[in-house]
């Protein structure tokens, strides 16, 4: 199930997180689809095919503030092998909820005046901030790898 089109908020009632309108439709995928292709078909079903996406994906069980993002191929398998977890624990067919995110706009954040509850929501509700992912892994490797100890 694809839900895109509104965003994740608050209710008012009870202060929990809720995907409040949009539209929800199911896609099905092979399970040995790319990264690359998947996001184009995401973008087709909600975009016509106009405009970058990006995906997040909610754990069986789990709440919306704890959304999966999913940004390469390896992120992309670890989905799959949730999704075959949940398929082979119940006997109706497995559905896993897939939220679809227009990219972040790295101006698109201000924290003058907004409540950090306010600052993760709208974190939910976005995308990688384009350029950003490259830089993480770059400083990931640098960490890892050994010293040169000569």
């Amino acid at each position: 199930m694809c839900s895109y089109g509104s965003k994740i908020h608050p209710r008012p009632h009870d202060n929990q997180l809720a995907y409040i309108g949009g539209e929800t439709k199911i896609l099905a995928v092979e399970r040995t689809i790319k990264f690359s292709t998947m996001i184009s078909k995401l973008s087709a079903l909600c975009c016509g095919g106009d405009g970058e996406v990006s995906f997040k994906y909610q754990l069986p069980g789990g709440d919306l503030d704890a959304l999966i993002s999913v940004t390469n191929d390896d992120d992309l398998k670890h989905k799959m092998h949730e999704y075959d977890q949940l398929y082979r624990a119940s006997a109706k067919p497995a559905r896993m909820r897939l939220f679809i995110f227009p990219p972040t706009d790295p101006e698109g954040f201000s924290s003058e005046g907004v409540s950090e509850r306010d600052r993760f929501v709208e974190a939910l509700n976005s995308g990688p901030t384009p350029g950003v992912e490259k830089h993480v892994a770059v400083l990931f490797f640098i960490n890892v790898l050994p010293q040169n100890r000569s």
